[in-house]
């Protein structure tokens, strides 16, 4: 894959913005530390907590006031290249996972969804391949070979809530990053 590059990249690092509530506060920089520890260019990462929290998270809100950066979920762990999800981008579009999900997301739109019911008016390309997504649930006992991204996404076995991960490779790299 080719990323985009141009002068606006060259000037700014990466923008990098990851969603978190109150409840998740003793996973704050995990997902930092895995995109530092993978990646040699430059980021500007920023948590964004909710005003009002929303969905089973408490953030599913946030990544809609985004109009330029990366969007992640504050329960991943980055395992590939941050610079290649960034060559995903689209001027003006809100670049998502290839099945319409948006926990991923490249953004460089200006949109007036402000919420996931709103998700209509924005102006999504689904192009972002599935190793850039890989949920923990999907992968059973599994090693998560080739995956770039591993989502915690079973609220009920979350290593930071629920101790021990039933799948010790998952378990080992929330290990490796949670600080």
């Amino acid at each position: 894959m080719e990323l985009h590059t141009g002068e606006r990249d060259a000037v700014f690092p990466i923008p990098v913005f990851i969603g978190i509530s109150e409840r998740f506060r003793a996973i704050q920089g995990m997902t930092e530390r895995s995109i530092r520890q993978n990646t040699q260019a430059p980021v500007d990462i920023v948590h964004l907590y909710p005003e009002v929290e929303s969905g089973c998270t408490g953030f599913s809100n946030v990544r809609y006031t985004i109009r330029y950066g990366i969007y992640l979920d504050c329960d991943m762990i980055v395992l590939g290249d941050i610079a290649e999800l960034w060559g995903y981008r689209q001027s003006d579009r809100f670049v998502c996972m290839e099945d319409g999900s948006t926990e991923v997301a490249v953004i460089d739109c200006r949109h007036f969804c402000t919420n996931k019911r709103e998700q209509y008016l924005l102006p999504k390309v689904c192009a972002i391949p599935p190793e850039w997504n890989v949920e923990d649930h999907k992968l059973g006992d599994r090693e998560p070979v080739g995956a770039k991204l591993i989502h915690y996404t079973d609220l009920n076995k979350q290593p930071w809530v629920h101790g021990p991960h039933p799948n010790t490779h998952i378990e080992a790299l929330w290990h490796q990053y949670v600080g």
